[in-house]
């Protein structure tokens, strides 16, 4: 141990020692942006260096190496799909109705002749008109329907208006459409009853083609009860009513809904039978179920 007492002996020995190890490796110089650096350039245990920037900054990095960045990485088009989808939640959260009014002076007469099920009839008139109201959805584009021409505002030019609207929904869902109206019915004479059903359609607003049946019928039945003023036989019914039902369309666009109605006769010849809808105004709700 006297070896080490000796000042030149002992820096002798701790350069020998260092010869034969090496120092710590320098750290790397800065690697390319994202990448890591090199090891060091002298000794084997020297560590890798820090992840490089180019001498930069991140925080300071120019904005065109920031967008390459994003761009590289296909944030814009994850970014896009993200808004896409936040617009259809918000479209499908979003509220959307209809509400309107069909109304005119003159009452629209059912008749009492026997109608099949399988193919009802509409319910015009030449003098329906159409009032929108203030809560309906921007967008809608209400319209009355008409028998025998396009749809183009709150009339018809030529032919008789429909009870009956053409809209456009947002997008593909459920939706359901109500109507409210009244029915006046009155039998006189021989006949025994007359059953009406009335039921909503899905219409091509452009050819006016009844394209599907509503799912929900209501009857309305007139009958005899007895001998009133001991000459005539007579019954008279005053219906409001009100009846919904549901739609589903795929896609969204323009569609059409119309309130229509057929006969059930009890009798073979119902005689003087009053079978109307009243005229003096039939209300729409049409609204967006959400699932």
């Amino acid at each position: 141990m006297k070896l080490l007492e000796s000042p030149s002996l002992a820096l002798g020995f701790a350069l020998a020692l260092w010869g034969c190890s090496g120092p710590q490796g320098t750290p790397g110089a800065g690697g390319p942006s994202g990448q890591a650096g090199p090891t060091g350039p002298t000794g084997a245990t020297g560590p890798a260096g820090v992840q490089g920037n180019d001498g930069i900054s991140p925080d300071l990095e120019p904005i065109e190496a920031r967008v390459a960045a994003i761009e590289a990485q296909d944030l814009g088009a994850q970014l896009q799909t993200a808004l896409g989808r936040l617009d259809a939640l918000e479209r499908r959260t979003t509220a959307w109705r209809v509400i309107a009014r069909t109304a005119g002076p003159g009452d629209i007469n059912l008749g009492d002749a026997a109608i099949p099920a399988n193919n009802p009839r509409s319910l015009d008139h030449g003098s329906i008109g159409l009032t929108v109201g203030p809560r309906t959805s921007a967008g809608a584009n209400v319209r009355i329907l008409c028998d025998g021409e396009i749809p183009t505002g709150t009339t018809c030019s030529t032919t008789n208006e429909r009870i009956g609207l053409a809209f456009e929904v947002p997008q593909a869902g459920l939706y359901r459409v109500c109507v409210d109206y009244t029915l006046f019915q009155l039998m006189n004479g021989t006949g025994s009853a007359m059953d009406t059903y009335l039921l909503l359609a899905e219409l091509d607003p452009r050819s006016g083609v009844t394209l599907a049946l509503g799912e929900t019928e209501l009857h309305h039945r007139v009958e005899n009860r007895g001998n009133v003023n001991q000459d005539i036989w007579q019954s008279q019914q005053v219906n409001p009513t009100k009846l919904c039902d549901y739609f589903e369309w795929t896609a969204p666009g323009e569609r059409a809904v119309a309130l229509m109605y057929y006969n059930r006769p009890i009798s073979t010849a119902p005689n003087g039978t009053n079978n109307y809808l009243e005229n003096s105004g039939t209300g729409w709700a049409i609204e967006r179920v959400l699932e």
